[in-house]
């Protein structure tokens, strides 16, 4: 099992890339700051957050897999298109209140993230052991969308 939580770092309802859309798949990441570091890179692209879900309440998804970047990424992936992972999420942080969070955890997250540089910054950013991830969840939870 993956873990409690699952976290997705993009823009605000970010349909999927066509790919994404058509496989379907929805990429997600067992820790908070790996998916973060995704959504600092969307901010380029639109409103920037950091979408939330239970792993017990996505498991009617379907199986999930991980891709080859899964141990760097710590991903996780379902088979459906991102629209309909964002009905089984808890909500969504506004990217400033995830970096918040982070900020008081002492976890930093850079504020710029491009292509060029995204994994060495995924390589870069600590893994967060299960009760770093469990504060960081008691934290957000009262500020979700």
């Amino acid at each position: 099992m993956p873990g409690k939580y699952l976290f997705r770092g993009t823009t605000e309802g970010f349909m999927g890339s066509p790919a994404s859309r058509s496989i379907p798949r929805t990429s997600t990441s067992r820790n908070p700051a790996k998916a973060a570091t995704f959504a600092v890179y969307c901010s380029a692209f639109g409103r920037p957050v950091l979408y939330i879900a239970l792993y017990a309440k996505v498991l009617p998804l379907g199986e999930p897999d991980m891709n080859v970047l899964g141990e760097i990424e710590e991903e996780v992936a379902f088979p459906v298109p991102p629209q309909e992972f964002y009905n089984y999420c808890e909500g969504y942080l506004t990217l400033m209140e995830t970096l918040e969070i982070f900020r008081r955890l002492s976890i930093g997250i850079p504020a710029v993230i491009h292509i060029h540089n995204l994994d060495d910054v995924l390589e870069a950013i600590q893994n967060m052991d299960d009760e770093q991830i469990d504060t960081f969840y008691e934290i957000a939870k009262d500020h979700l969308k």
